[in-house]
């Protein structure tokens, strides 16, 4: 239960990431601030309202984000609401600008009381819980700028103001038992999101020996109550989940006789958990990469969904292995586990990559490929642990090189067209190859065909794709290279299945 709650969590703050990194890596965004002043008023007037509906669009289309404010360098404010007021002064000299001039990281995670916004002409007094992104002016190549030998920089700011209380909906009805305890903590252990607090969080550094990327749960006695406390990172932010319940209240009156037998526990937890994951697989649909943060936000109210149910078959498998134990049936109560065991594995050999994001935009791919006649061959491995990459990430360049793919063998005029797309995983490193047979790329197209602003689509095309995939690919320490053999040509990507620090 902890770990898909985590689970929820990630997606969650995932989804809230994305929404706002779409909005710095807009590099209209950019360029509007840095030559704010170098053109006329009416152009001025232009660039603000272009940077204004870009930040009401991240209000708009996420439902965790209240509020976002951008700052430019030059000192120019733009707000989504009027809620609040802002000291320009205070902002501007205080932590987070500083902490954001300073950092190496493009995106930070503040839970901070804001001394330089004021609501109804009173400063602001409770923590808010804000995102910020660094704002860049990307040097387009070829460019004066470029020429001239300059670098993209930073030309400021975008802050986005998360509503608590909305995250929290998501996870109260997915607690085991009404006195269930819940709270995020920062990586201090401070809390920053909570549903109560008078039990966990006190001293919670102190109450455990370690804690690792996977959970950790520990039974201790907190006011003369023996409590079952568990803790699991949250892995983008370096945050964690802590989760208080009363023995006694999880266990209930049915599940005492089995209380010292906590392996039962933990391997029913285990099959339920396999449930969850093979359920929301199964559930998962075709989309394309507009639909993505929907089908995301989908999945995460799924797995919600399926929290609350399972809750009560968790309870009632306990009370058929309890019963069999106290009949002195032991033999029964293992073949009970068994049978429930081979059940979800029977179920989650039927899929093949593991990650539904990348199945639905392969089956899309195919769809789309057989309207055209085109023949698609799949060569693929099951993923059987988490990649080094995010999967939005993951699934965008893979998303972008099968559409170029198609789109090649469209506009080709070769009777037979061939798609293949394989995944596999070799020495260390998964490797991702998309393949199509023709047209053949020259050796002269070839050369440049990953630089910023080149394409062979023409007008349909804004040469930024393939350069994209190329920095995304590298940024998690993996390459990308175009092969053109006598049987086509053969885009590879390789990811170490590690990233070094």
């Amino acid at each position: 239960m902890l770990i898909k709650t985590t689970e929820s969590i990630e997606l969650s703050f995932s989804d809230i990431s994305e929404k706002v990194s779409s909005f710095t890596n807009n590099m209209a965004i950019g360029a509007s601030i840095a030559r704010y002043h170098t053109v006329k008023k009416k152009y001025q007037d232009y660039f603000d309202n272009y940077i204004q509906e870009r930040m009401s669009n991240i209000v708009k289309e996420n439902y965790h984000i209240d509020e976002a404010i951008c700052f430019t360098n030059d000192r120019r404010i733009y707000k989504v609401n009027n809620t609040f007021k802002v000291d320009k002064e205070k902002f501007y000299n205080g932590e987070i600008y500083n902490q954001m001039v300073s950092a190496k990281k493009d995106e930070l995670w503040f839970n901070v009381k804001p001394d330089w916004l004021v609501s109804k002409d009173k400063k602001i007094e409770e923590e808010k819980l804000i995102i910020a992104r660094k704002i860049y002016h990307i040097i387009p190549e070829g460019s004066k700028e470029d020429k001239a030998g300059m670098k993209d920089y930073v030309v400021g700011y975008i802050l986005a103001f998360i509503n608590k209380d909305k995250i929290m909906e998501l996870y109260n009805k997915s607690t085991l038992t009404p006195d269930n305890e819940l709270a995020i903590c920062d990586e201090e252990f401070e809390p920053v999101i909570y549903k109560s607090l008078h039990t966990i969080t006190p001293n919670l550094k102190e109450r455990l020996d370690y804690v690792t990327k996977g959970p950790v749960m520990k039974e201790l006695e907190l006011n003369d109550i023996d409590y079952l406390l568990g803790v699991c990172a949250i892995k983008p932010l370096n945050w964690y989940i802590a989760s208080a319940i009363p023995i006694e209240s999880l266990m209930g009156e049915t599940e005492r006789g089995v209380k010292g037998s906590l392996w039962i526990i933990g391997f029913i937890s285990i099959i339920v958990s396999i449930f969850i994951i093979i359920e929301i697989l199964i559930l998962s649909r075709i989309i394309t990469d507009k639909e993505m943060v929907a089908y995301k936000l989908n999945v995460t109210q799924q797995a919600n969904e399926k929290l609350r149910m399972y809750k009560h078959d968790f309870m009632n498998h306990l009370q058929i292995i309890q019963g069999l134990i106290q009949m002195g049936q032991p033999k029964r109560a293992l073949d009970y586990l068994k049978r429930v065991s081979n059940e979800g594995k029977s179920i989650h050999q039927n899929y093949e990559i593991g990650i539904p994001e990348l199945e639905a935009t392969i089956n899309t791919a195919i769809n789309e490929a057989k309207e055209y006649g085109i023949e698609v061959v799949l060569d693929v491995v099951k993923i059987s642990k988490e990649l080094p990459i995010k999967t939005y990430d993951l699934t965008k360049v893979i998303s972008n090189l099968i559409k170029n793919a198609i789109y090649a063998l469209i506009h080709s005029n070769d009777e037979h067209k061939v798609l293949k797309i394989k995944i596999d995983y070799d020495l260390g490193n998964y490797v991702f190859e998309v393949f199509n047979n023709t047209p053949i790329i020259t050796e002269d197209i070839g050369q440049k065909i990953f630089n910023k602003g080149f394409s062979t689509k023409g007008k349909e095309g804004d040469g930024l794709g393939l350069y994209i995939v190329k920095k995304t690919i590298e940024k998690y320490g993996g390459k990308i290279e175009l092969v053109v053999k006598e049987d086509g040509n053969h885009f590879i990507i390789t990811i170490p299945d590690t990233i070094s620090e």
